[in-house]
């Protein structure tokens, strides 16, 4: 893939950040998207590249919830109707209806271990990929966002829901480590994906 200059200045100052703070606010993940995209104006073809990215994140912490739900493909399920939303064949009401009942489902009414509440950081990541999939993608009110704390907790992004499930927490409590670790599998495929997808 060829890295021009200016996504080059980027990933030199995420790597400073993630070294610095441990991670990426989301208005420098969104500026890194951007840049991986072509800042293309095809509002639908880099929904669907988000949205690919979105589900890429939750598949890589599967593991997280087959250990606590084993056998419960609930979350699979919600990325196979994530896909026909992204492919037009789920219209925007219905997606925000199954949004609703998904978001009740599993942070609402779902039993989670008391002392394990990561798989629920895997299936609200799950759930809110549907919000990338109905989500206009060229909202810019990301870019004034400085840290995913200051989000409405409902609204945050799956990226962050599925690094605190692989790291061991939200923001600061998780491993900064395997926040590292984290980021560089997202980076790596969300190179892939502005390609592929």
């Amino acid at each position: 893939m060829f890295v021009s200059k200016e996504l080059q200045n980027l990933i030199d100052k995420m790597i400073i950040q993630v070294k610095t703070n441990s991670e990426l606010p989301p208005f420098m993940r969104r500026q890194i998207w951007d840049k991986l995209n072509g800042n293309s104006s095809d509002k639908q073809l880099v929904r669907k590249q988000l949205t690919e990215l979105d589900c890429i994140c939750v598949r890589h912490v599967l593991n997280i919830w087959f250990k606590v739900f084993p056998g419960d493909n609930f979350l699979e399920h919600i990325l196979e109707i994530v896909h026909q939303i992204v492919a037009g064949q789920i219209d925007e009401e219905e997606a925000q209806n199954l949004y609703d009942q998904f978001y009740v489902e599993i942070v609402g009414n779902r039993k989670y271990p008391p002392e394990n509440v990561l798989p629920m950081f895997v299936g609200h990541g799950a759930v809110n990929t549907i919000l990338t999939a109905i989500t206009d993608c060229r909202d810019n009110s990301v870019m004034y966002v400085q840290e995913d704390e200051d989000l409405d907790p409902e609204s945050y992004k799956p990226s962050y829901l599925t690094a605190a499930a692989y790291t061991g927490g939200l923001g600061k409590e998780g491993n900064i480590e395997r926040h590292r670790e984290f980021l560089a599998l997202v980076f790596t495929k969300s190179s892939s994906t502005s390609i592929n997808v």
